[in-house]
């Protein structure tokens, strides 16, 4: 659906098309009138309408002032509504700048009955020049006339946003809770334009601090240029700004469901390139991140780029610049990395540990985005090793000859979990960091160890993958060496067991186990002989099998339970 001012008439009017699919127009060439009432109608801001077709707002002269109206339009070019729009706001004053979004709550599968608009307007019915900004929401109701939910002439947003000749530029989304979110230009100051936002809530109340966030207040004019819902209730906000210089740079921040703010102090810089980073766009993926796309003045002439970023307004994760490594950090050794860490990268039915548990075995996880800039505040659930284990006889598909957590389909004992990932031991710190730590993690501690009674170990004979927000990153044998030079694999000492379907024994350490071990002491071509090298020097010898010496008979409730 497009809508444009029209002089066709005596007067500014309105008008609307639809273009479909494969770009035929599907009304009139020349359009469906929107409004042709007496007076100027400008300043047109359009929704998608799920029901119908388009919901148009616009600013409307008709009253002798400037008053806010809004229309429904069928995709055949018909008014839903009353002729010529129904009068949104018709305070004092001028009311102008309309913004509109639309938002079908879930539950109402393929023919919703209730679309609920949201509009967002520039408002001076407190004096020519005052600004502040005013809302209404609109609920439309199975195709029948729109209802006013909020007061007459609409509900504060913000007041004093500005005064003089610099009128505010606002952008909107909903919260998709029967609310909107508010971000502006903000101009109180009168001396530097910054960054302010505000959600009002399915009442109208405001939810952002008594009178709205600061989103960025760096010296220096920022000029917005969008906002997307995180998908949690909060916003991901974005503007360009000369921070650095004489040159336009790109940032972001997120503002979260109860008004804290996330990222760097007055946002984290999205592109800072040389040359100006201008005409910002921003658009949610559904995921909780948003991609962010702009006009690009590094090269000779205006190239257009793009980056996806993660809730907190970084950057998502680059493959070429994020990577996990594999660490220890032994009482008697100090931090180590590579194969002084691998070492002890081995694990126990029980998750009792012997070695694992007081080394801190652990993997660092470094993200960084394609600007090299560290990937801060990602969620912890966001990142984890994902396991892809099991034989076809185990009801599993896939690689891997058993769940690397006890799997509980052959394993009914109480306290044998069926678990399929391990979580980040924390959300990324301010340097782009987490790890995951093997036996569990203390939670105000990253990285140090901390039993996890519930974390039970089965053996798994191919790669755990490592994923950040969906991406899978690439290991490094150590900080400095390359992506891909390592492949993270944890040893257990049932490194024969969980093989087999027998009920409650795929999870046991027992003589098959010491066993095979023995043969391969003598034999460096005994099957599985990789992973009876628990201390990974590269051979089997006789410290192997006393390493397993302390785990005879573990099963998921033996020795400790849980």
């Amino acid at each position: 659906m497009v809508a444009w001012e029209d002089r066709r008439g005596s007067s500014t009017d309105i008008y609307m098309n639809s273009v479909s699919y494969y770009g035929a127009v599907t009304e009139d060439p020349n359009g469906s009138p929107v409004c042709v009432a007496p007076g100027e109608q400008y300043s047109i801001a359009v929704a998608r309408d799920t029901l119908w077709g388009a919901y148009v707002a616009w600013t409307d002269g008709r009253m002798g002032g400037d008053d806010i109206y809004v229309q429904c339009m069928g995709v055949g070019g018909d008014p839903k509504w009353q002729a010529d729009g129904v009068r949104i706001c018709g305070a004092p004053g001028s009311q102008r700048n309309p913004r509109i979004v639309s938002w079908v709550p879930p539950g109402f599968g393929s023919a919703p009955v209730i679309e609920i608009v949201e509009i967002v307007w520039t408002d001076e019915r407190r004096g020519p020049e005052v600004y502040d900004l005013y809302a209404q929401r609109v609920d439309q109701e199975g195709g029948t006339a729109p209802v006013l939910r909020w007061t007459t002439d609409g509900v504060p947003v913000a007041e004093g946003v500005s005064v003089g000749e610099s009128p505010p530029v606002q952008f909107i989304d909903t919260d998709q809770a029967g609310g909107v979110m508010v971000a502006w230009s903000d101009f109180r100051s009168a001396t530097d334009m910054d960054i302010r936002a505000q959600r009002l809530d399915a009442d109208g109340q405001r939810r952002w601090a008594p009178d709205d966030v600061a989103v960025c207040l760096a010296t220096g004019h920022q000029w917005p240029a969008g906002l997307t819902s995180d998908g949690m209730g909060g916003a991901i906000i974005t503007w360009s700004e000369r921070r650095s210089g004489t040159d336009d740079d790109v940032y972001a921040r997120r503002v979260d469901a109860g008004g804290s703010l996330h990222g760097g102090v007055n946002g984290t810089v999205v592109a800072a390139m040389p040359g100006d980073q201008i005409q910002t766009v921003i658009a949610g993926n559904g995921s909780g991140s948003a991609i962010v796309a702009w006009q690009d003045g590094r090269n000779a002439s205006p190239d257009v780029y793009a980056l996806a970023t993660s809730p907190e307004g970084n950057g998502l994760p680059d493959l070429a610049q994020s990577y996990f490594v594999p660490q220890a950090d032994p009482p008697q050794g100090g931090l180590a990395e590579g194969t002084a860490a691998t070492k002890f990268f081995r694990a126990c039915p029980n998750n009792d540990g012997g070695s694992s548990l007081p080394s801190n075995a652990r993997i660092k996880i470094v993200l960084r985005d394609t600007n090299g800039a560290p990937v801060v505040g990602l969620p912890a659930a966001s990142i984890a090793i994902l396991f892809n284990g099991g034989t076809p006889a185990q009801g599993f598909a896939g690689n891997g000859a058993d769940s690397v957590i006890a799997n509980s389909t052959y394993n009914q004992a109480p306290l044998c979990p069926d678990v399929r990932s391990i979580a980040a031991d924390a959300a990324m710190d301010t340097t782009g960091t987490t790890y995951i730590t093997f036996a569990g993690a203390d939670p105000g501690n990253p990285g140090v160890t901390v039993r996890d009674p519930s974390r039970k170990w089965g053996h798994f004979d191919s790669e755990l993958p490592v994923y950040a927000l969906g991406v899978q990153l690439q290991g490094r044998l150590t900080s400095a060496s390359a992506n891909g030079s390592y492949v993270l694999r944890i040893k257990n000492f049932d490194w024969g067991a969980g093989l087999g379907t027998g009920m409650n024994q795929g999870e046991q350490v027992t003589a098959t186990d010491f066993n095979g071990v023995a043969a391969a002491v003598i034999n460096p071509n005994s099957p599985f002989y990789y992973w009876k090298d628990f201390d990974s020097s590269g051979l089997v010898t006789a410290s192997d099998f006393n390493a397993m010496a302390g785990h005879s008979d573990h099963t998921c409730t033996f020795p400790n339970n849980p």
